[in-house]
């Protein structure tokens, strides 16, 4: 699938999300989600990565809060598909 040059670059979106992911709340890089959870920040509207209307939309953070702010910001989230894609192209692990 292809992203909306529109909306989002696919380079722009992987950014961002290295730098959810990197930054802050003890994570470290890419495979090392610590104190991180998936938020539901939207719903009924179009996946920031495919395009697609997804029932869903989610992002990766420490907080709901910083979800919410993250998604207000940006403007994006990512349907349950593209979320669970970018998770397993980056090798990342999830800590319980």
């Amino acid at each position: 699938m292809e992203i909306d040059d529109d909306l989002i670059s696919k380079d722009e979106l992987l950014q961002e999300f290295d730098r959810v992911l990197m930054y802050t709340d003890g994570v470290g890089w890419w495979g090392e989600i610590i104190d991180k959870r998936v938020f539901l920040v939207a719903e009924d509207e179009k996946c920031g990565k495919c395009n697609q209307h997804s029932s869903s939309l989610y992002l990766i953070a420490s907080s709901e809060d910083k979800a919410r702010q993250l998604y207000k910001e940006k403007g994006y989230g990512l349907c349950g598909f593209c979320l669970a894609k970018l998770l397993y192209e980056k090798k990342a692990k999830i800590n319980e």
